[in-house]
């Protein structure tokens, strides 16, 4: 961003202001100096489980240990991240912030993303951090203005969401386990609608099946044919067994 950009951005917050801030690993942006600042230091890395990630893809993790937290009280499932990236709340910030979504203790956080990008392979080495990772943070913070009075006042305090992946509330996956809920109780906190945080309804999503040309052509030979010759062979064969029956 600019420097005009980063001004207004923090003067919103010293004036109380409510930020989320959704960041993919090497997101294209500035603000990692800034969240420092604050006491989140963003992990120039991804966040790895090879046992709790999806299958074929340890860089989807599962989390569902939730710090306590008012986003997070309510929630009993899963949310499910792409390619994500650590959070580490520095030791002067460990009263304001607090982690929300921690991964399991076989995840790690990868730095070598050359080597990620380019041979698709991942395997803990030793500057790589050792799972839990926590991959979001929420905090109150009370800061002051340059321009206050001389006394220093305070502003009215800001809250602060940060996330380290911008994919779990995009259209793919905010449906998916809690995500939605998850983003909702975090906006619903922001705004200080604490009364709004809840786990809401699941609605039903219509499922879809893709075929190819020659799936579908399988498909209808299979229904056609294979199918119901093998119910008349399997019935001839109960007869015949029936009728040899010792008996009969």
């Amino acid at each position: 961003m600019l420097d005009p950009e980063h001004a207004a951005l923090r003067a919103y917050a010293e004036r109380g202001g409510a930020l989320m801030m959704m960041l993919d690993p090497r997101a294209n942006t500035d603000v990692a100096p800034l969240l420092a600042e604050w006491g989140v230091k963003v992990g120039e890395d991804v966040v790895v489980d090879l046992v709790g990630g999806m299958v074929g893809t340890p860089t989807t993790p599962f989390a569902k240990d939730y710090g306590p937290h008012p986003i997070t009280d309510e929630l009993r499932g899963f949310t499910v991240y792409e390619f994500a990236r650590s959070l580490t709340i520095t030791a002067e910030a460990a009263g304001a912030f607090q982690s929300l979504v921690r991964t399991g203790e076989d995840s790690w956080a990868e730095v070598d993303l050359a080597r990620l990008e380019k041979a698709g392979e991942v395997g803990f080495d030793p500057e790589d951090s050792r799972g839990p990772i926590t991959m979001a943070v929420a905090g109150t913070l009370s800061l002051t203005a340059a321009d206050d009075s001389e006394e220093g006042a305070p502003a009215a305090p800001a809250r602060i969401v940060v996330v380290g992946d911008a994919d779990f509330a995009s259209n793919q996956l905010i449906g998916a386990y809690v995500n939605r809920d998850f983003f909702l109780n975090s906006v619903n906190w922001l705004l200080g609608d604490v009364e709004s945080i809840s786990i809401r309804p699941k609605t039903g999503v219509a499922s879809r099946l893709q075929l190819t040309t020659d799936d579908f052509l399988a498909l209808r030979y299979a229904s056609l044919f294979v199918l119901p010759e093998t119910v008349a062979v399997l019935g001839v064969i109960a007869w015949w067994r029936r009728r040899r029956a010792p008996g009969r």
